[in-house]
């Protein structure tokens, strides 16, 4: 029974489903990287690689709480526990709420500032769920949500929020919309038969143009502030090699079918690898 009960929670987590972790990692650790000047502390490090899976875990739970009777009618979702009966919803609030706890034990060492930014991160979690039925453009919000790994960073390390920072931010959020929405036009057709909102609906026949045009665009504002934070010729290589990965990405989706979209989406994360790698090579070849 409680191998069985540790399954159902690893799966309502998504485990198994790093991606999602990993979109929100690359980031927040390219915003460290560059808030501690390329030597952040391995504590530093150590507190937000957990937190943001933490995090991120957190979210799967509220998520599909919210959704948990509407993912019943989406092919991609149908095996979720909630879903299913596997597990209730009070163990889904529960595993959450514990999720959330654990987090901001781990970062009480941290400036109060990073809690506040801490906590506006979690409402805007939270809360992301109901934006699918009441924006036209839910991935926007999302944007926002995830991009907050980046301020919580430059806070720790530099007591404030530049602009290079905020560029970032940007940064971040329109390669979200940009993902997202092609992990919105996996699913096309449930979210019209369910009238759930998203950016892939509300562009139409314009999702592609759409697409391409916020992942482009995130590249440019990474240059700008890499531009702001000193950035050396290396890095802005990894934007042109992030660039072309997006190319690549985008090329896939061409189609618009729904393997070739939820490929696309998974392999989205190589992208923020790249940029951060190429960050982390930004201080150590000069």
């Amino acid at each position: 029974m409680l191998r069985q009960y540790l399954i159902n929670i690893l799966d309502l987590i998504r485990f198994n489903k790093p991606v999602g972790t990993l979109l929100l990692l690359w980031p927040t650790l390219t915003g460290l990287w560059f808030a501690s000047n390329g030597t952040p502390s391995l504590r530093l490090v150590l507190t937000f690689v957990v937190c943001t899976f933490l995090s991120r875990s957190a979210g799967c739970c509220f998520n599909d709480i919210v959704d948990r009777k509407i993912d019943g009618h989406v092919k991609r979702t149908l095996a979720r526990p909630l879903v299913t009966g596997r597990l209730s919803v009070s163990k889904a609030i529960s595993t959450g709420i514990a999720l959330l706890i654990l987090s901001f034990i781990l970062i009480i060492w941290l400036p109060v500032k990073v809690w506040m930014l801490a906590v506006v991160a979690v409402i805007l979690m939270i809360t992301y769920p109901f934006t699918k039925r009441l924006l036209k453009i839910p991935q926007a919000y999302l944007g926002i949500c995830f991009g907050f790994g980046i301020p919580m960073t430059y806070e720790a390390v530099q007591n404030q929020i530049p602009k290079a920072c905020i560029l970032m931010w940007i940064a971040s959020s329109l390669w979200t919309l940009s993902y997202d929405t092609i992990y919105a036009m996996v699913d096309r057709d449930d979210d019209i038969a369910i009238g759930i909102e998203s950016s892939a609906l509300f562009w139409g026949s314009l999702d592609l143009l759409f697409v391409n045009c916020c992942g482009f665009m995130s590249i440019i504002v990474w240059a700008l502030a890499g531009f702001y934070s000193g950035a050396r010729l290396v890095f802005y290589l990894g934007l042109i090699m992030a660039g072309a990965v997006m190319m690549y990405l985008f090329n896939i989706i061409t189609s618009r079918s729904r393997s070739h979209c939820l490929y696309a989406f998974t392999k989205n994360h190589w992208i923020g690898f790249i940029i951060f790698i190429s960050t982390v090579a930004n201080f150590i070849l000069y």
